[in-house]
């Protein structure tokens, strides 16, 4: 960072180092398109923010929907930890339709450049370099795209000291990542029976 991104950070972490009463939040951002997407919801842990959102939406309304979740929770309330829920492939996610996030789309899209800025402006400076934002169901990470994706992102917010992680579910980081944002047994019943019509709970 440069002396004037060090001074806002600072600036921003003595702030929320105010509040009272507080710690930073954990979110996860379900996207409509992922199904079953409210009874996933129902699956997210009591002390976990959380929200379905429309995937016909632009990226300006997904973030407008992030701040919206934090000051329901407190004014100047950031996240320590958000996890994104949507489709996607070995180097590619979708966060909303038509509009596919890439290592060359992170780089032209000034729209995304700009989503990705905003929600590090929400990611908590508490504890530098521990804030993450984890991708969910679209094993973006997959392959050498995605890791460099995974990179690009994490250089897009090196000024808020953002990590990026997408680790598979079935590994011990993944069982981890879902644990933090998730009931476990919810989620395990969610995922065996998305495609079906049972009731899960």
């Amino acid at each position: 960072m440069d002396d004037i991104d060090r001074a806002r950070f600072y600036t921003a972490q003595q702030v929320e180092a105010g509040l009272p009463n507080y710690q930073p939040q954990r979110i996860v951002l379900i996207s409509s398109n992922i199904p079953k997407a409210q009874r996933l919801r129902k699956a997210v842990r009591d002390d976990v923010l959380a929200t379905v959102y429309d995937f016909s939406s632009d990226l300006g309304q997904v973030l407008e929907a992030v701040r919206e979740l934090l000051e329901g929770v407190t004014a100047g309330a950031k996240a320590k930890h958000i996890a994104i829920v949507t489709k996607g492939g070995p180097g590619y996610v979708y966060l909303v339709r038509k509009t596919p996030l890439t290592p060359a789309k992170l780089k032209r899209n000034q729209a995304m450049l700009k989503f990705w800025r905003g929600l590090g402006g929400q990611m908590s400076k508490l504890f530098p370099g521990q804030s993450t934002i984890h991708f969910m169901e679209s094993n973006m990470g997959g392959n050498k795209q995605g890791e460099k994706l995974l990179m690009d992102l994490e250089s897009v917010l090196y000024a808020h000291q953002v990590q990026f992680s997408c680790p598979l579910e079935m590994a011990a980081k993944g069982r981890a990542m879902i644990n933090m944002y998730f009931n476990p047994v919810k989620h395990k019943l969610w995922k065996s029976a998305r495609y079906t019509k049972l009731r899960l709970y």
